[in-house]
């Protein structure tokens, strides 16, 4: 599931944002050229600071735990999205700032996602694991492309970020239900760590 929503959300912020920057301009006078211009300012601006993100989103991992840092990341998403779906104006001031959150959360994700997944999977299924998480981000990219293109022409432009808003916080629940499964600060992976020592120590003995 984290896969699917964090490389689902690249699609969002980088398609679906550009296309509605691109019809807006366009439906408001602009010039093509300068509707890809806008467009391109725009998410050039929330890339950057996804990427200025993608250090903290690191250092939150070994500080609150990567399931923390995952549902602190997604939430960020999940403001982004919420916020960018009630904006008329893709354009406006307030369109560039939310869009800035959504491409945190965006980085966030992938960033805190991966080092889950790294985490949690013992080693000897670790690369069947993290396939599967790249297999579940293609079907991510694959649905925010044709079900928010469907939803973006039939509903409303805002709707693709909608969509994904809902995903992200499917996440964060998903998230903070795994957290109070182990109160007092215990560590889920500490679950794992002693599996794959103990799958370790079988595959010793056995040979």
């Amino acid at each position: 599931m984290v896969g699917f929503v964090a490389r689902g959300d690249s699609v969002v912020l980088t398609l679906w944002l550009s296309l509605w920057i691109n019809d807006y301009v366009t439906e408001h006078g602009g010039t093509a050229d300068d509707a890809t211009a806008k467009a391109g300012i725009i998410t050039g601006i929330a890339q950057t600071c996804g990427l200025l993100t993608a250090p903290i989103a690191g250092f939150l991992c070994s500080r609150l735990g990567t399931v923390w840092a995952l549902a602190v990341m997604a939430f960020i998403a999940l403001v982004g999205y919420c916020s960018i779906g009630l904006v008329g104006d893709p354009t406006s001031t307030a369109a560039v700032i939310i869009s800035c959150l959504i491409g945190m959360g965006e980085i966030g994700v992938v960033v805190t996602g991966q080092a889950l997944v790294t985490q949690q999977s013992p080693r000897y299924v670790r690369g069947s694991v993290g396939g599967a998480f790249s297999f579940s981000g293609s079907i991510g990219i694959i649905a925010a492309t044709k079900f928010g293109g469907i939803m973006y022409d039939h509903v409303g432009r805002g709707t693709p970020f909608v969509l994904f808003a809902a995903f992200n916080l499917l996440v964060v629940v998903t998230a903070v239900i795994l957290r109070l499964r182990h109160p007092n600060g215990s560590d889920p992976s500490a679950i794992v760590c002693a599996e794959d020592q103990k799958g370790l120590l079988s595959q010793n003995v056995n040979s």
